[in-house]
């Protein structure tokens, strides 16, 4: 009987029980799960160990936070159970952490690009890139980032993440990031393209870019100056304060009344692990104030201690707000 690698499988099963539990799993998935089951009582070991520990979350199934949350926690497909050893369930004392992640990297069609990528950064990293025009690129958290260039253009493709981009002057060759099929044509010298789950965002700190849609002839290019902030989903010009805008290469974030939906996705960028708003009747609560990236569970404590919140953690790194 071939040996398998127990980590090898816990991954594995980690994946199908998302899949299992996401509602939306196919029934050719399903009978591709039934084959992976039926490989050996290895693979239905770990199957029922990773399910077995996902079911012990039970009390958080119980509260009403979870009602109306995503991606709920479900019970898996009707798949036969078998007695699990203690030993399986050795390593998989995080298992709901990394049910999470798996879960978002299945929801994230960019994860290979994004490995693949020239520059990238970690999960609260940030790096500093000259490039070899002499034009410097600040990458923030969990950012991708590819370059291409020629004697005719200088070509950058943002593909996850947060990036700075301070441009040299070149009249020979534009400088383009590409966002989602976007192109953010620089006219000046220094502004933060963001990219976000649902489009991106363009904040001038100086200058000016033009931001056009080859692909759309029905897209009007828009110039978007110093001080302004564009964002792709509701293609409206904001006022910004640059300062704020750029906080994050200080290790800050700032918040001036921002709704608590808005801050736990910006503390999900920078720390390890995942904090799930349970409860989305508490997303337009407004925090406000500085704090630091590097110490951002300081900032959850402001949170609940300044606002009718509470929280369960789960292995240190996940925290469920109700």
């Amino acid at each position: 009987m071939p040996e398998y690698c127990p980590e090898q499988l816990e991954d594995e099963a980690l994946a199908w029980l998302v899949r299992s539990t996401s509602g939306a799993m196919t029934a050719e998935q399903a009978v591709q799960l039934a084959a992976w089951l039926q490989q050996s009582p290895a693979h239905q070991e770990a199957f029922d160990a990773t399910r077995q520990l996902w079911e012990g979350l039970g009390e958080l199934r119980g509260r009403p936070m979870l009602n109306d949350a995503g991606p709920a926690i479900g019970k898996p497909a009707n798949i036969p159970r078998r007695p699990v050893r203690k030993s399986c369930l050795m390593g998989l004392a995080t298992a709901a952490s990394v049910l999470l992640c798996t879960f978002l990297l299945y929801a994230n069609p960019d994860f290979w690009q994004a490995w693949q990528a020239q520059y990238r950064t970690q999960v609260g990293g940030q790096q500093t890139v000259v490039l070899a025009d002499g034009s410097t690129v600040y990458l923030n958290t969990a950012t991708a980032l590819d370059s291409s260039f020629s004697n005719s253009q200088r070509w950058m493709t943002l593909i996850a993440g947060e990036a700075e981009f301070i441009v040299s002057k070149d009249h020979v060759r534009p400088f383009v990031v590409d966002v989602d099929g976007y192109e953010i044509t620089a006219l000046g010298t220094d502004f933060v393209v963001k990219k976000q789950d649902q489009g991106f965002t363009v904040t001038l700190l100086e200058s000016a870019v033009r931001v056009s849609l080859p692909q759309s002839p029905g897209f009007t290019p828009i110039v978007v100056k110093a001080g302004q902030l564009w964002s792709a989903t509701t293609a409206a010009l904001t006022k910004i304060n640059p300062d704020n805008a750029a906080a994050w290469r200080k290790h800050r974030l700032i918040f001036e009344s921002e709704p608590l939906a808005n801050v736990v996705a910006e503390i999900n960028r920078y720390r390890n692990g995942y904090v799930l708003l349970g409860n989305p009747y508490l997303s337009g609560l407004k925090v406000s104030g500085v704090f630091n990236i590097d110490h951002l569970d300081a900032l959850l404590n402001v949170i609940n201690k300044t606002l009718p919140v509470k929280s369960v953690v789960l292995t240190g790194r996940y925290v469920v707000l109700y």
